[in-house]
């Protein structure tokens, strides 16, 4: 009997909420939350199978999103790969909270130019997976999200009309 090997995927936007996450990978599950430095997270891809604006990242030196490093069996990767099909994946090392670096595939996009419409339903839902994401990890890490999450130039956190009503 073999074991299936366990592969790290950093989850920053719908993969944070393990029900979400789950719907994809039957055994996938949140490990720890972890910081990404020189990265940034944006709500600006179009997204059309959720017909809404979603997270994507991209390298940005001076600043640091924080996610939650993920294990996915590698027999689920191909669905995970389905689902993120408009995004590449590539290696990167990210920290815990205790200075631990592990390496992780991140699920990227180069595309850009977006911006949600808090008004529609699909973008409230996507939201609302996201800061679910944010249940189970240390109190700081849904501030940390909304001020590592960029719509516009802004972060959420200093959105105004944030959060949407």
């Amino acid at each position: 009997m073999t074991t299936d090997s366990k592969v790290s995927v950093l989850a920053y936007g719908s993969l944070m909420d393990e029900k979400d996450l789950q719907r994809t990978c039957p055994s996938g599950r949140r490990l720890r939350p972890v910081e990404l430095k020189g990265w940034r997270r944006c709500l600006h891809l179009w997204a059309h199978n959720r017909e809404c604006f979603v997270a994507n990242a991209f390298p940005d030196e001076g600043v640091s999103m924080n996610a939650w490093l993920v294990e996915v069996p590698q027999s689920e990767m191909d669905a995970l790969d389905r689902r993120e099909r408009q995004y590449t994946r590539e290696q990167v090392r990210c920290h815990d909270e205790q200075g631990v670096e592990h390496e992780a595939w991140i699920y990227r996009n180069e595309s850009s130019g977006g911006s949600p419409d808090w008004s529609h339903a699909d973008q409230q839902h996507y939201l609302q997976l996201c800061l679910g994401g944010c249940h189970g990890a240390p109190a700081h890490f849904k501030g940390a999200f909304l001020k590592s999450t960029w719509v516009q130039g802004k972060s959420l956190a200093d959105l105004e009309a944030f959060p949407p009503s």
